[in-house]
């Protein structure tokens, strides 16, 4: 019976250790091919796939460089710096203000006086209108006209008409003091804040929230295809401007601007975004 019993046992050993062998020997079932799952069979082999090198251009650089700083230098003091109202060279302020329904209204402050004009409300007038008390605010007012900014919305009451809510616009009024001044493009960009602006006498850059201003003589720049090139000096000071006609985004307030722009002044770059006026 033992005998037995014994013989039995290894049969059904050795029936197993060949089934384990078979198994083993066997070759694993080949990958199923399934449309768009390509990546995901490769990566779920024992063999990683190395990565494909992207290919990349210079012009991708400088954008992808620019909008990288843009997204570093939180928050954009440029950007903060270009929602004030600007201050012009003879001390005046100037506003630009949204009041609907197509109607804008450019207001110019100094002190004591402010100058209104308007295409839609007042025609080719321009008023001029003395400083009046007000409760809060800055109010100005003269013969059944007023202009009234408190908080930061303006009402206008030109000869019993009102325009409420005016909303300010200091993208449109950097636009139009550039203008007035004669600039042919400006840029901007951050850490620290800078602004550039060209006409055709100067380069000025302004630097630490206009808190150092310089200015380089203009002269010609060098265009290779899509890229100008501009390079003044001041004694041993040179500025470079690179200008690369590459859309360009304001990464803290989405504007869109039609180049990307790197200063390189005193051994930095300064990186940002510009367009002409």
């Amino acid at each position: 019976m033992l005998k037995k019993i014994t013989v039995a046992g290894v049969v059904a050993i050795a029936a197993v250790v060949a089934l384990q062998l078979l198994l083993r020997e066997r070759p694993p079932p080949a990958p199923v091919d399934v449309p768009g799952t390509e990546l995901r069979g490769r990566a779920s082999s024992s063999e990683s796939v190395p990565a494909q090198p992207t290919e990349r251009t210079e012009r991708d650089h400088v954008v992808e460089t620019a909008r990288a700083g843009d997204d570093a230098r939180a928050p954009n003091a440029a950007s903060q710096a270009a929602a004030e109202a600007p201050t012009a060279r003879d001390g005046s302020r100037r506003f630009i203000f949204d009041c609907g329904n197509g109607v804008t209204f450019a207001v110019r402050i100094v002190p004591g006086e402010a100058t209104l004009s308007s295409p839609q409300a007042l025609g080719a007038e321009v008023i001029r209108l003395p400083q009046a008390a007000a409760a809060s605010g800055a109010r100005y007012a003269a013969n059944g006209v007023s202009y009234w900014n408190k908080g930061g919305l303006a009402t206008f009451e030109i000869r019993e008409r009102t325009f409420a809510d005016c909303t300010s616009n200091p993208g449109a009024a950097q636009t139009a003091e550039a203008l007035r001044r004669g600039a042919t493009f400006r840029a901007h960009g951050n850490n620290p804040a800078w602004l550039l602006e060209i006409t055709s006498d100067n380069i000025e850059l302004a630097v630490e929230r206009d808190t150092r201003r310089l200015e380089f003589p203009y002269r010609a720049p060098a265009v290779a295809g899509t890229r100008t090139t501009y390079r003044s000096f001041v004694g041993t000071q040179e500025l470079v401007v690179v200008i690369d006609a590459l859309r360009c985004n304001d990464t803290t307030t989405g504007e869109q601007f039609e180049s990307a722009v790197t200063v390189t002044f005193e051994g930095a770059a300064l990186y940002g975004c510009g367009r002409a006026p």
